[in-house]
């Protein structure tokens, strides 16, 4: 599934939110859309040059006004996605992970109902393994295996992560 450039902009949006995206990111996502487009839109060139996150995050609103669709869940899918790939790669934490499954409304979307019932389950099972950890009867290691043994589980990605990200 290939996503829109609306469904990248509420991913963008997603990221830099819970701070997995930067200003970076979306600079170059900006450059990305201006060499590869013949005629590039307005808002890859605002987003190009972007002089700092809120400034971003307004070219990405100002994005629900351009033409085009977007498809329901796959932006917080790949917010999912990029979870993943951070904790494997050990860039952030299991309080991260918990806030965002936790945040993150993923039974507003329309995606398979499989899939968003486990990604409820890790934000349950986390809140729960915090109040364990808090208590003195749960170790930071068996937290970790636990997210370990979800995000094995969660290897099949709905759609590629973008090349910026």
């Amino acid at each position: 599934m290939t996503p829109t450039d609306k469904d990248l902009a509420e991913f963008a949006r997603l990221g830099l939110e819970y701070k997995l995206l930067g200003l970076p990111n979306l600079v170059a996502w900006g450059d990305e859309v201006i060499e590869s487009r013949d005629d590039p839109p307005t808002w890859a060139l605002d987003l190009s040059m972007v002089p700092n996150v809120e400034t971003a995050v307004t070219v990405l609103n100002e994005m629900q006004w351009e033409r085009g669709t977007i498809t329901p869940g796959l932006a917080t899918e790949m917010l999912a996605q990029l979870t993943r790939r951070e904790w494997v790669f050990g860039k952030i934490g299991w309080r991260i992970v918990l806030t965002i499954f936790w945040n993150v409304d993923f039974w507003s979307v329309e995606m398979s109902v499989g899939r968003c019932a486990n990604y409820r389950l890790l934000a349950s099972q986390l809140s729960y393994y915090s109040e364990e950890f808090e208590g003195g009867n749960m170790t930071e290691r068996q937290i970790n295996d636990a997210v370990d043994d979800f995000f094995w589980e969660l290897n099949t990605a709905i759609a590629p992560l973008p090349t910026w990200v």
